[in-house]
Protein backbone atom coordinates (compact mmCIF):
# COMPACT_ATOMS: atom_id res chain seq x y z
CA UNK A 1 0.00 0.00 0.00
CA UNK A 2 1.47 2.88 -1.03
CA UNK A 3 1.39 6.20 1.46
CA UNK A 4 -0.55 8.53 0.07
CA UNK A 5 -0.36 11.01 2.42
CA UNK A 6 1.08 14.67 2.14
CA UNK A 7 1.97 18.09 3.92
CA UNK A 8 2.43 20.29 1.31
CA UNK A 9 -0.98 21.76 1.03
CA UNK A 10 -0.46 25.65 0.53
CA UNK A 11 -3.04 27.61 0.16
CA UNK A 12 -6.19 24.76 1.04
CA UNK A 13 -6.82 23.71 3.56
CA UNK A 14 -5.85 20.52 5.39
CA UNK A 15 -8.91 18.62 5.13
CA UNK A 16 -9.87 19.35 1.56
CA UNK A 17 -6.40 17.99 0.17
CA UNK A 18 -7.12 15.85 -2.77
CA UNK A 19 -3.83 14.12 -1.86
CA UNK A 20 -5.96 12.70 1.62
CA UNK A 21 -8.22 9.30 0.84
CA UNK A 22 -10.84 9.24 3.58
CA UNK A 23 -11.57 5.68 3.99
CA UNK A 24 -11.83 4.13 7.07
CA UNK A 25 -14.17 4.50 10.19
CA UNK A 26 -14.82 5.09 14.43
CA UNK A 27 -17.03 2.97 16.57
CA UNK A 28 -18.28 4.83 19.64
CA UNK A 29 -18.96 2.31 22.62
CA UNK A 30 -20.72 5.32 24.85
CA UNK A 31 -21.43 9.31 25.15
CA UNK A 32 -24.08 11.46 25.89
CA UNK A 33 -26.06 14.41 24.67
CA UNK A 34 -27.94 17.11 26.21
CA UNK A 35 -30.05 19.11 24.20
CA UNK A 36 -31.82 22.29 25.69
CA UNK A 37 -35.16 20.40 26.99
CA UNK A 38 -33.65 16.12 26.31
CA UNK A 39 -31.06 14.49 27.38
CA UNK A 40 -30.24 11.48 25.12
CA UNK A 41 -27.08 8.71 24.74
CA UNK A 42 -26.11 6.00 22.71
CA UNK A 43 -27.60 3.01 22.52
CA UNK A 44 -24.97 -0.13 24.42
CA UNK A 45 -26.23 -2.67 22.02
CA UNK A 46 -26.06 -0.84 18.81
CA UNK A 47 -22.76 -0.59 16.63
CA UNK A 48 -23.01 3.45 16.74
CA UNK A 49 -20.13 4.30 13.37
CA UNK A 50 -18.99 6.67 11.74
CA UNK A 51 -17.98 5.42 8.48
CA UNK A 52 -15.57 7.51 6.10
CA UNK A 53 -15.79 6.56 2.09
CA UNK A 54 -13.49 7.88 -0.48
CA UNK A 55 -16.29 9.35 -2.45
CA UNK A 56 -17.43 11.44 0.36
CA UNK A 57 -14.07 12.83 1.38
CA UNK A 58 -14.40 14.17 5.46
CA UNK A 59 -18.12 13.76 5.56
CA UNK A 60 -18.96 10.53 7.44
CA UNK A 61 -21.83 8.01 6.83
CA UNK A 62 -23.78 8.21 10.60
CA UNK A 63 -24.94 5.01 11.84
CA UNK A 64 -25.98 5.80 15.56
CA UNK A 65 -29.07 5.47 17.52
CA UNK A 66 -30.16 7.10 20.81
CA UNK A 67 -32.27 6.96 23.47
CA UNK A 68 -33.83 8.90 26.15
CA UNK A 69 -36.70 8.71 28.79
CA UNK A 70 -38.68 9.60 26.06
CA UNK A 71 -37.15 9.63 22.65
CA UNK A 72 -35.26 7.29 20.68
CA UNK A 73 -33.65 7.96 17.46
CA UNK A 74 -31.97 6.10 14.84
CA UNK A 75 -29.39 7.97 12.43
CA UNK A 76 -28.23 6.74 9.47
CA UNK A 77 -27.33 9.23 7.11
CA UNK A 78 -24.27 11.73 5.77
CA UNK A 79 -23.20 13.94 8.69
CA UNK A 80 -23.68 16.71 6.61
CA UNK A 81 -27.42 16.31 6.34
Amino acid sequence: MRNRSRVECVGESFVQSKAIVWKGGLAFENGDVNLVSTQVRLKREHLNIAKFEPQHGPDPLLDLVLVGSKWRFKIQICASN
